[in-house]
């Protein structure tokens, strides 16, 4: 499964009891997919009503914080937030403080910190295998939302593809080296729409790492990969690519390594990234597990994200984190001074 849903009905750990949604249709649509018959059109309702252990959040970014402190405040045990966290650092450190402060075990949806490649992936580099991490290139390439589409709503979404999918490859950039010191940005709005569809950084590590990403771009396709170069080796995984190379001795050129692949260790059995994420939540909150993809850990993905959009503000400087703490996004002023840039 590749869905909430999906994830809480394949889990033997959870059942689906009741479902929420602002469109009617869609919950029809609910209850024939899943056979679940308890259906609201409003999320306060469901909580005082059916007092869920998990709440699954997979509603638009600006919604996300009123909902899970009101769950946080109605008894339930666990939330699977989607991805990004909030539109702002003000409202992701509200929603971690109130999940904290009533035992609540927040989760967010940055699944590929399940995803089997890249856990195997994490074990070459721990294992030595491509030598010490010497920097990472990141991709997340994809076209630019129609006009239409909830997608191209900043007041929904507080941002382009360097928010809404970005967060995948910083918290993976996290997730396998460690947290970030200083970026430097350049965010790009090359259309009418009212978000950036395009952006570059540089991020500097604390461990002395570098990497390097590209989000958006305008294509005509989707395409994710983050590389990890090593001093002996390179891994790449992304959406339908697992490789590993390995150095050698030419086979072309006296005295010359080259990077030649090798086998990448897939797992002999798949299982969904989703899965695992509904399985470790349940973990979590009985205690037998930690938290893979905390709210803080999701938190600092868009921390990073702020601090390019920072970074693009101040002129394309280079940005040291923390960043000033904000209630408005500054993807906000960066957009009204393009604005009036094209009208002068």
């Amino acid at each position: 499964p590749c869905t909430h849903a999906g994830a809480f009905a394949g889990c033997e750990h959870t059942d689906i009891t009741c479902a929420c949604d602002i469109d009617p249709g869609r919950l029809a649509a609910f209850r024939a997919d899943w056979g679940v018959d308890r259906l609201y059109l409003d999320y306060r309702e469901l909580l005082t009503k059916e007092r869920p252990d998990i709440i699954s959040v997979a509603s638009w970014t600006n919604t996300h914080k009123d909902i899970v402190i009101e769950a946080a405040n109605c008894g339930v045990k666990g939330i699977l937030c989607e991805k990004p966290i909030a539109l702002s650092l003000a409202d992701a450190d509200e929603m971690i403080g109130e999940c904290e402060s009533n035992g609540v075990a927040l989760m967010v949806n940055h699944e590929r910190r399940w995803d089997q490649r890249f856990i195997a992936a994490k074990r070459l580099i721990e294992d030595d295998v491509i030598g010490p991490l010497r920097s990472i290139w990141g991709a997340m390439l994809c076209g630019v939302p129609d006009e239409e589409s909830w997608k191209s709503d900043l007041s929904l979404v507080g941002g382009g593809p360097l928010l809404h999918d970005g967060t995948h490859l910083f918290d993976l950039i996290r997730f396998f080296a460690g947290d970030v010191s200083s970026v430097i940005g350049f965010v790009q709005r090359n259309t009418r729409l009212p978000i950036e569809d395009s952006a570059t950084a540089t991020l500097s590590l604390e461990s002395g790492i570098k990497a390097n990403v590209e989000v958006g771009g305008r294509r005509a396709y989707f395409h994710f990969v983050v590389e990890f170069w090593g001093a002996k080796g390179k891994i790449a995984v992304g959406n339908g690519i697992n490789d590993l190379w390995i150095s050698e001795d030419s086979q072309s050129f006296d005295g010359f390594r080259e990077l030649s692949a090798r086998p990448f260790p897939l797992p002999e059995v798949y299982k969904s990234s989703y899965l695992s994420m509904a399985e470790n939540l349940a973990g979590v909150i009985e205690g037998s597990q930690p938290n893979r993809s905390s709210g803080i850990d999701a938190r600092e993905s868009l921390h990073i994200i702020w601090a390019i959009y920072e970074s693009e503000r101040l002129g394309n400087i280079v940005v040291d984190l923390p960043v000033l703490q904000r209630e408005i996004s500054p993807l906000v002023e960066i957009l009204e001074r393009q604005e009036m840039e094209r009208k002068s």
